[in-house]
């Protein structure tokens, strides 16, 4: 072998060998990066995964707040309900009265409503109807001295009770202006007895 054979021989021996230790860096390069991608990949699926649970967490507790907002709403309008409809079966049952239990009651509205002066009572044109006899007289002889009570001939446009007028003032004791005035206190009671 002559001596430029040699050489090359050399270079190519020496070009080989480094070649060798470009391609083993270069895989170990490639080794590393393939390790950190691998790492990238697990971090950026466990912060998707985390972002993914927190966002259900939310979403489920929206959904928890809305049920138990929808629930509230939905217990408040059977309260409501229930209430309004025990108000209006009292009421039915009231007006439903036979004449003396109906104006006993009229009269005990009028004992307690009245003031002192003179009030006019004005009832409904189908109770002045069915007024029966001395109910007047029965209300004034229960009244304490200096309290008058005089009936008007004139009907008030009610369903029910009556409308006692003091000059310009006017005591609504029709049975719904009651019912209303009351409404609260039936409403607890109500409530406390269906709900409770």
């Amino acid at each position: 072998m002559t001596g430029l054979e040699k050489i090359i021989n050399k270079i190519n021996a020496d070009s080989e060998r480094e070649c060798a230790s470009v391609v083993a860096a270069a895989h170990e390069k490639a080794k590393e990066l393939e390790a950190e991608a691998e790492e990238e990949r697990k971090l950026m699926t466990k912060k998707i995964l985390d972002e993914a649970e927190e966002k259900a967490r939310e979403i489920t507790e929206r959904g928890e707040s809305s049920a138990q907002q929808i629930k509230r709403q939905t217990l408040l309008k059977a309260k409501i309900e229930a209430v309004n409809e025990v108000i209006n079966t009292a009421l039915y049952e009231l007006k439903r009265l036979d004449g003396q239990e109906y104006f006993e009651i009229l009269s005990k509205l009028a004992v307690s409503n009245a003031r002192a002066g003179r009030g006019v009572m004005r009832l409904s044109s189908d109770d002045l109807k069915r007024l029966p006899e001395g109910f007047i007289g029965s209300v004034v002889s229960r009244l304490p001295a200096g309290y008058e009570i005089v009936l008007s001939d004139e009907p008030a446009e009610i369903d029910s009770g009556f409308i006692l007028v003091y000059g310009d003032i006017d005591v609504n004791c029709t049975f719904e202006a009651l019912a209303y005035e009351k409404r609260d206190d039936i409403k607890e009671r109500v409530c406390s007895i269906i709900f409770d």
